[in-house]
């Protein structure tokens, strides 16, 4: 199996998410099929970008996009608001009157 070898030669990215997996459930065999999901859709993707593995990949980030990058001042912001936008549906529940009041009493 793929995912053996992947993380018996330590290739980063397999090897870190081995030890995830492992780390959050202990089931070895769990971490070896999530080992060996990642390698497909990593073959998938550099199939039909037709690109080369790079074990070393770091993707590339412009400075436009480092700048559009939310703070977490500005993300605590953003979910404080939301929050008090959105109100809660605890205790407001039909009551049972309301829930029979349209259909026909026989």
């Amino acid at each position: 199996m793929p995912a053996f070898q992947a993380v018996t030669y330590q290739v980063k990215p397999f090897c870190n998410l081995f030890d995830r997996t492992f780390e959050k459930h202990g089931l070895k065999m769990k971490s070896y099929v999530a080992v060996q999901k990642k390698i497909l859709t990593t073959i998938y993707a550099l199939w039909k970008n037709n690109t080369h593995f790079e074990n070393d990949y770091k993707p590339q980030i412009s400075k436009e996009q480092e700048l559009e990058l939310p703070s977490p001042v500005s993300f605590a912001k953003a979910v404080k608001s939301s929050a008090d936008q959105v109100g809660t549906t605890q205790g407001k529940h039909p009551s049972e009157r309301s829930l029979y009041a349209s259909s026909p009493v026989s």
